[in-house]
């Protein structure tokens, strides 16, 4: 069927399927997406509208190349437009038309048609592809960036030289005092024994003052808490315990998952295997990374998420050509 539309439209410039809509020829002029920063090419594309009206001309076009009936014909194209309806609305998988473009289902559960440049519908632009443009660096973000650099140059050599000399002076201290315990304990053994029980007597005391205070220290907090607790009884025979109805808890539930409801976007694709191939590499990176499904635009988003608007704000600066995404 779609090699047959395809021929209606080189010879025609339109199509009209019976109970279903019209295929057009249309030149579109270059533009620039204003969230994607994508450059679509100049050429003659394939538009679509839904219209219920009745056309028997395609009909009989099919007719005459299949040679059957008028019939057997309509029955074909009814059964080719179930198959568009069943892709998209229950499997929610793109419906492609050969090499005009796709199908598929917008936010507003619109079919909407996905054009694309074929070689014989418009061939002089033919070669030419869509590509995505960087946003420009301006000139105080390059004095920011060699700042950086240069202070990076200047103050990290310092600070790891400064590290090394003190772990050499803490080996070689270290080295020495355990020299030195060792000369002492084979050239003196008894005065290197008595040392050692003075040491001990000495540690013994220091610990035993440290948890007799830590003691007293508790015994006076448990006082403390004894205190608050013996505080006058309550006249009332009867204690009211106030427990939050559903209805608030759901309001505040409500209230905290709204205001985590942004992403940051960090590619758009036309087929859905390219953002599930997309999500799978930036996952090793990104844990919450995740498939926010076909967008307005007509591309797959894949995202990050999800954040505050803070977090999503702060999140877009770390990541290049990033947007924001309110769901």
């Amino acid at each position: 069927m779609e090699k047959y539309i395809k021929d209606y439209l080189l010879k025609y410039g339109q199509v009209q399927m019976p109970e279903f809509g019209i295929f057009e020829v249309t030149y579109k002029s270059s533009y620039i997406h204003p969230i994607l920063h994508t450059f679509s090419v100049p050429g003659k594309y394939i538009v679509f509208s839904e219209n219920k009206s009745q056309d028997g001309d395609f009909v009989s076009f099919v007719s005459k190349k299949e040679k059957i009936t008028v019939a057997e014909a309509k029955k074909r194209i009814e059964m080719w437009t179930y198959e568009v309806w069943k892709t998209i609305k229950e499997e929610k998988r793109q419906f492609e038309v050969s090499t005009l473009g796709s199908f598929f289902l917008n936010a507003m559960e619109k079919i909407e048609f996905a054009a694309v440049l074929d070689a014989d519908i418009s061939p002089d632009s033919f070669g030419l592809e869509e590509f995505k443009a960087n946003l420009p660096i301006s000139s105080f973000q390059i004095v920011e960036a060699e700042k950086i650099e240069e202070a990076g140059e200047t103050d990290l050599q310092p600070k790891k030289k400064g590290k090394r000399v003190g772990l050499w002076i803490f080996l070689i201290t270290l080295l020495l005092g355990g020299v030195f315990v060792g000369t002492v304990y084979f050239v003196l053994p008894d005065s290197f024994a008595e040392y050692k029980n003075k040491g001990l007597e000495l540690f013994g005391d220091a610990m035993g003052k440290f948890t007799k205070s830590d003691a007293n220290n508790t015994n006076s907090e448990f006082i403390e808490e004894v205190a608050i607790i013996e505080a006058p009884p309550i006249e009332s025979d009867t204690v009211e315990i106030v427990v939050p109805s559903s209805q608030t808890q759901m309001q505040l539930t409500d209230s905290f998952c709204s205001e985590y409801n942004y992403y940051v976007i960090i590619g758009s694709f036309r087929e859905s295997a390219n953002a599930d191939k997309f999500l799978k590499e930036k996952q090793a990176n990104y844990s919450n990374a995740v498939n926010l499904g076909l967008g307005k635009s007509g591309y797959y988003m894949v995202g990050i998420g999800p954040y505050s608007q803070f977090e999503a704000e702060s999140k877009q600066l770390e990541i290049p050509n990033a947007w924001i995404f309110k769901k």
